[in-house]
Formats: C-alpha cells, sequence, structure tokens
C-alpha cells in the first residue's frame, strides 16, 4: 500500500488528498466491516495498524507540501480516556505540525491525567476524540474540569469522532 500511495504521488496526488480522500474512508470502512461483523478485531486492528504506518512513512512529505514556520501554538490532541481508536487524531495531527503547532498527543488513561496536563503547561487547545459516547453528561462535566484547570483561561477545546457523525 505505501508503493501504491507512492505511485499516487507521482502521478501528482497530494498528501492531504491522500489523507483524507483514501485513509479516512478506509478507516471508516474497517469500522463498519467491524459492525457488521464481517471482519473480526485481529482483522481491524491489524489494517489500523497499516494506515498509522502510512501515516508515519509520509509525515515529513505531508509536513513539508506547505511549509509554515513554527508558532507558539500549542495542542492537547487525544482520544477521551478508554478509547482506542487513534487515527484520527493521528491525521489531526500531521495537519496541526504542519500548521506549525507545537502538539502533545497520547493516550490518557483518566480525566485527571488530562487535568494535570492543562493545571501544568500551557495549550491554545484541547482536541479530544471519541468512536462510541456512552454518556454525554459525563463528557460536558470533564470538559468543564480541563476549562477550570486549565492556566489558558480562554482555553478551546474540540470534540470529533465517529461518536458525533452526522449520517
Amino acid at each position: 500500500s505505501i508503493a501504491y500511495l507512492e505511485t499516487l504521488r507521482k502521478e501528482g496526488a497530494s498528501i492531504e488528498g491522500l489523507f483524507q480522500d483514501l485513509l479516512a474512508p478506509t478507516a471508516r470502512r474497517l469500522g463498519e466491516l467491524w459492525d457488521e461483523d464481517i471482519n473480526d478485531f485481529l482483522d481491524v486492528t491489524r489494517g489500523i495498524g497499516h494506515l498509522q504506518q502510512i501515516v508515519r512513512a509520509f509525515s515529513r512529505e505531508f509536513c513539508e507540501e506547505i511549509r509554515r514556520p513554527l508558532s507558539n501554538k500549542r495542542a492537547l490532541l487525544m482520544p477521551l480516556p478508554g478509547e482506542q481508536h487513534t487515527l484520527g487524531i493521528s491525521l489531526l495531527r500531521e495537519h496541526f505540525l504542519r500548521e506549525g503547532w507545537r502538539i502533545w498527543c497520547g493516550p490518557c488513561t483518566s480525566i485527571d491525567e488530562v487535568v494535570t496536563l492543562v493545571k501544568s503547561q500551557w495549550f491554545d487547545m484541547v482536541g479530544l476524540s471519541a468512536s462510541i459516547l456512552k454518556d454525554p453528561e459525563k463528557l460536558a462535566y470533564d470538559i468543564r474540569l480541563i476549562r477550570d484547570a486549565s492556566i489558558n483561561t480562554h482555553i478551546r477545546i474540540f470534540v470529533g469522532g465517529h461518536a458525533f457523525d452526522m449520517q
């Protein structure tokens, strides 16, 4: 698949276009195959892992497509605690890096870890991703905790992911 993407690049496709028009729909399709019980956990995990490898393989080239100077903007991007879906965060991370942002990415095991991070470091924004949203009130509460703890009193908090798809 990496060789195939390299061929598409030689034919003029942008990395951004490949990420948005090929990788993202592929990840969605893998999720559908899981939901429809066509592929098992191992197949889907292997597929998503391969998509992550593709993102890493083209990361430098993606950032160089449109070179932006480093900014002082800092973002914290992560799946909600307990989430295992990270491809969307990886793609988002690449976009922010290309725009010159400084990014802290990583899974936190609890909302307390997120609160500790925003209490001890400056972030302009926090991006949270969820594939399933079991308790919207808890998410609203957690967002208030993050906002109240942040040393940036004007912090922006964004949520996204499959749980928020409007179909």
